[in-house]
This record gives structure tokens, C-alpha cells and sequence, in this order.
């Protein structure tokens, strides 16, 4: 899938749906998102009567970029570009489409017959595949080649096309990031890597693994006997007691190899549903202006396997 997401781009994320939906918190997201989805509601309606898309069976994998992760609030929205693989009926779905927007103007470019919407565009490349792309002109402009593959894919991206070869893609949850554009706030004596991956999987549990590519060896170095550090303060660390995150912290593993850092963790089913947990009343309780005290949680490790996603 992410052969049609451009090469300009600087964050790509994926979704290996098919896994995540083996988690109860895949359904529960989706419930949350449908009671907080306000005037959308009618659309989801729509797309799940007239297009029979089921979102628990449907999709498969989604894969989206953004060309820059500075979030500008003078801008009516971010340029992304996204696509979507899954068993539904590129038809069904695009009458679906159609149906709850009469505005929507279609077009040929090249090959294929692109559908708009403002600043919205969309197409099917393929059968049970649709690709969007939004932003100005120029972006969505940059972002139709990728549809053509070869070097204004993010593939040909020489950072995304060494991260693509080390992170695991069959996870849930998958993300890469050229760091080195990135105007992020630096903490004293905390290097910026050059390029960062995630992954982690929540079918059963927690399973996750960071990835990233420091400037030097010296700062890899640093960045492992930073998170040697914090494992060691773990246990004093109330706030990782109050959410339930301590195993997070206790089953942290780090290595480095030159200038690159991996580091990983795992939670099980348990401990993972703990925090989820602890997290949501932390958060109603914040809302409701209360507090809530710590509870201890188990500590046992856990492993995690899964199906795999087509993310090229």
C-alpha cells in the first residue's frame, strides 16, 4: 500500500487491520468513533447500508502520510494522502459516495477517473482498493504521481526505503518518520535521531518495538543508558503507578548496533487491560475535576504472533 503514498512525504503510518480487529479495542474504538463521529454519522450509515462495508471485516490495510508534521491551525486542514485496501465493492462504495455527496465532480487523469470534492480527491487504483490524497492544489498534484510508482513513490524515499526494510509492518501499528526535517522541541542532552520506526501490536496485549537512527554512535550510546536509567527509576515513578504502566518501563529491553537504537517492550493481556483501563477513568475523572489513586498491576511478560498485511 505504500507504493501509492509521494515521496515528499515525512510521517508515513500503517494499519494492519486485519490484526488489530483481532483486539476487543478495535471494536470499542470503532464504537467511539461512531458516537463521536457528529455530522458523519449519516455518512457511516450510508456506507455501511448502501455499500455494505462492514468496518470489523471489511478492511484490510491502510497505510497514510503526511508531508509535514507541523500542525499549522490557521489552515482549514492537513494535506495527507491515504489508501485503503479491503474485500469491499469499489462500486457499491463509490454509489455510497455519491449518494451523500451530489456535489462530487469526476474527472480523468490519465487512466483513471478521479472523483473531487474541494480539496478532496479520490480514485481506486485497483479492485478493493481506494486511495484519497487532500490539500492544496500543488500537494495533491505531487501526490497523483505516486500513483505511478517509480521515483515519486515514497518507496523510492531512500529514508522510508531502509525504515520499510526494519520495520515490522505485520503488527498492528506501524510507523515511520524522517526526523531529521522535524522542528521538534530538543531536551537538553537528548540527541534528535535521524529517523525513527514503531510498531506494536495489541491483539494479545502489548507488544512494542522502537527503532531509531541516531547522528552518531556516541549519541545511540547515550539514548541506551538513557532508557537503562529509566527502568532503573521506574518503580519510583507515581505516574507510571497511577496508569498502570509500570511493565512498560519493566520489560523495556535496549540494544544498539552503531548508530542505531532498538528498544522493546511487552505487557500481557492483563496488564495491557489494566492500563487501558486506568487510563479512561484517569482521563473521566481529569474531566470531572477528581483524582484517582494508583493500583498495583501484574508483571508478567508476553508474546504476540499475528497475520500479515500487503503494505507494499
Amino acid at each position: 500500500m505504500t507504493r501509492y503514498l509521494p515521496s515528499s512525504s515525512q510521517l508515513v503510518v500503517g494499519l494492519n487491520v486485519s490484526k488489530l480487529s483481532q483486539s476487543k479495542y478495535y471494536k470499542e474504538a470503532l464504537a467511539w468513533a461512531r458516537a463521536n463521529s457528529g455530522s458523519d454519522q449519516e455518512f457511516l450509515e450510508v456506507l455501511e447500508k448502501d455499500a455494505k462495508l462492514d468496518l470489523t471485516k471489511d478492511l484490510d490495510a491502510i497505510a497514510l502520510s503526511v508531508p509535514d508534521t507541523q500542525v499549522d491551525s490557521s489552515k482549514p486542514q492537513r494535506n495527507f494522502t491515504v489508501a485503503v485496501s479491503g474485500s469491499f465493492d469499489n462500486d457499491k462504495l463509490l454509489a455510497a459516495i455519491k449518494k451523500e455527496n451530489k456535489e462530487l465532480k469526476s474527472t480523468k487523469k490519465g487512466k483513471a477517473t478521479v472523483y473531487s470534492s474541494g480539496e478532496f480527491e479520490f480514485t481506486f487504483p485497483k479492485k478493493g482498493v481506494l486511495w484519497v490524497t487532500a490539500g492544496p492544489d500543488a500537494y495533491r498534484k505531487g501526490a497523483f504521481k505516486a500513483l505511478g510508482g517509480g521515483k515519486h513513490s515514497v518507496q523510492a524515499n531512500k529514508v522510508f526505503k531502509k525504515l520499510m526494510g526494519e520495520v515490522n509492518t505485520s503488527q498492528g501499528f506501524w510507523m515511520m518518520g524522517d526526523t531529521s526535517t522535524m522542528q521538534t522541541q530538543q531536551t537538553a542532552g537528548s540527541p534528535q535521531p535521524k529517523s525513527i520506526a514503531v510498531s506494536a501490536d495489541i491483539a494479545k496485549g502489548l507488544a512494542l518495538e522502537l527503532l531509531a537512527d541516531m547522528p552518531s554512535e556516541a549519541d545511540a550510546k547515550s539514548a541506551v543508558e538513557q532508557m537503562k536509567a529509566l527502568k532503573q527509576q521506574g518503580g519510583q515513578a507515581a505516574m507510571l503507578s497511577i496508569l498502570g504502566a509500570g511493565p512498560l518501563v519493566a520489560n523495556l529491553t535496549t540494544k544498539q548496533d552503531g548508530t542505531k537504537l532498538r528498544a522493546t517492550t511487552t505487557m500481557t493481556a492483563t496488564e495491557f487491560d489494566t492500563m487501558v483501563q486506568r487510563i479512561k477513568q484517569l482521563a473521566q475523572s481529569q474531566m470531572q475535576g477528581g483524582g484517582m489513586p494508583a493500583q498495583p498491576v501484574p508483571n508478567k511478560k508476553n508474546k504476540s504472533g499475528g497475520a500479515n498485511a500487503d503494505f507494499n
